[in-house]
């Protein structure tokens, strides 16, 4: 059964992360968010995702697996960015 999301999606949500990090002020959840995602599919094997995304053919429907490593090098940086000159807000 296939589990991960397709290539695409993984990377248009890094994207969409990477311009959150750039405001430099998130919510703690936000934040949460960003980093579970980070770790999820920092280290995840290549040939893992590949044999579990939920594309048909993921090879076809989807970018190339290198667009989504050099989405998720952006977010790595983005994110120490964040880390070193960002704020959280208080969810309160």
């Amino acid at each position: 059964m296939k589990t991960e999301p397709t290539i695409l999606n993984l990377c248009q949500t890094a994207r969409t992360m990477i311009n959150d990090l750039k405001k430099l002020t998130m919510s703690e959840d936000r934040e949460e968010e960003i980093h579970e995602f980070y770790v999820r599919y920092s280290n995840m094997d290549n040939k893992y995702l590949l044999e579990n995304s939920c594309s048909p053919c993921p090879i076809f429907d989807d970018p190339p697996l290198y667009v989504f490593n050099d989405a998720m090098l952006t977010l790595e940086i983005a994110y120490q960015r964040f880390e070193a000159i960002g704020t959280i807000q208080d969810s309160k």
